[in-house]
C-alpha cells in the first residue's frame, strides 16, 4: 500500500502544494509585512523561571502504565521550584458527549497543565516562561469538554509577569490565510521584531517575535491587553540569554522533564510490569 501513497503523493503534487502557495499568497505576505515592527531587544538582566512538562505512556491489555513530570528552572539550571511528577496505572477515563471514554493524551495533558500551573503560582516572584499556548490548550479543552483542564488554563491567563511561547503554530486567527500566521511572518520578514500585538477576545494579547536576524519565529501569548512599548520589554526579558533565536531556560526546562520512550522501559522494569503483554504485540512489534 505504501507504493501507491507515493504514487498519490507525486501525482497530487501541484494540488497539493497549491493548498501552501495559494494566490493570495502575495496578499497576505504584504500584510504580514505591513504588520511587523522591527526591534532589536535591549541587552537587559532578567533571570526568568522556565517551565514545562512531559508525560509519556505505554498501553497494556485493560491499563495504561503512565509517568508525567514538569519542571520550573532557571538558566543556570537550578529549580526555580520543587519538581512536580507522578508514575502510575490508569485506564486514563474522560468525559466527552456525556460518556466516559479512554483518551490518553487528554488525560496526561489535563495533569501536565495542573502541574504547570501550580508551578507557575510557586515561581510568580520571577517573570515565567512557559512552553507552549494557552489559548491552543484552551480551545482544545473547550472542544473536548474537559473542564479541569480548561480551569487551569484560565487561572493561568489571569496571572501576571507569564508569557507563553510556542515554536510551533498553526493558528490563522490574524491572517486568516489557508494556513498558520507564523508560516506568513516567517517568509515576509527576516529581521528581529514582533508583528503588532493582537487581543484575543479570551484576554489574551497575541504577537508573533524574533528574537534576532533570521531566527525562527515564536509565537508569544501574554494576559491582558499589551501593547506595542510592553511587547518591546517582553521581548527584551525572552532575548536574555537566548540560543538561537529561542529562550535559553525554556530549552533547559524541556531537557530537564522529557520523559522518552527508554526511561518508560526503565520505570516498568522497577515497576515489575514490562513482563505485561503490550497492545501491540498481536501486530508482532
Amino acid at each position: 500500500m505504501i507504493i501507491e501513497t507515493y504514487e498519490y503523493a507525486v501525482r497530487m503534487r501541484e494540488q497539493i502544494v497549491n493548498s501552501v502557495d495559494s494566490e493570495r499568497q502575495g496578499e497576505l505576505l504584504r500584510a504580514a509585512r505591513g504588520m511587523w515592527v522591527e526591534y532589536k531587544p535591549k541587552d537587559v538582566q532578567a533571570d526568568p523561571a522556565g517551565i514545562d512538562s512531559s508525560w509519556n505512556v505505554s498501553s497494556h491489555h485493560g491499563f495504561y502504565t503512565y509517568a508525567v513530570d514538569a519542571v520550573s528552572v532557571l538558566a543556570n539550571g537550578s529549580y526555580a521550584a520543587e519538581p512536580k511528577y507522578e508514575v502510575g496505572v490508569d485506564s486514563m477515563l474522560v468525559v466527552e458527549e456525556g460518556e466516559m471514554i479512554s483518551n490518553p493524551s487528554l488525560w496526561l495533558e489535563s495533569r501536565g497543565m495542573r502541574y504547570e500551573h501550580d508551578l507557575s503560582v510557586e515561581s510568580s516572584s520571577r517573570h515565567v516562561l512557559i512552553d507552549g499556548s494557552v489559548l491552543a490548550r484552551f480551545y482544545d479543552s473547550r472542544t473536548r469538554k474537559m473542564t479541569t483542564f480548561l480551569n487551569y488554563a484560565s487561572d493561568l491567563m489571569g496571572m501576571e509577569n507569564i508569557t507563553f511561547v510556542a515554536k510551533t503554530s498553526t493558528s490563522n486567527s490574524i491572517l486568516h490565510g489557508l494556513v498558520g500566521d507564523m508560516y506568513y511572518f516567517t517568509k515576509a520578514t527576516s529581521s528581529s521584531g514582533f508583528s503588532a500585538p493582537v487581543h484575543d477576545r479570551n484576554g489574551i494579547t497575541v504577537a508573533y517575535v524574533r528574537l534576532s536576524d533570521h531566527t525562527p519565529v515564536l509565537r508569544v501569548e501574554a494576559p491582558g491587553t499589551v501593547n506595542e512599548s510592553e511587547m518591546m520589554g517582553i521581548m527584551d526579558i525572552l532575548s536574555a540569554r537566548a540560543y538561537g533565536g529561542y529562550p535559553y531556560v525554556l530549552r533547559v526546562a524541556h531537557e530537564r522533564c522529557k520523559i522518552s520512550n527508554s526511561d518508560m522501559g526503565i520505570i516498568e522494569g522497577a515497576l515489575g510490569l514490562s513482563v505485561e503483554a503490550s497492545s501491540r504485540e498481536v501486530l508482532g512489534e
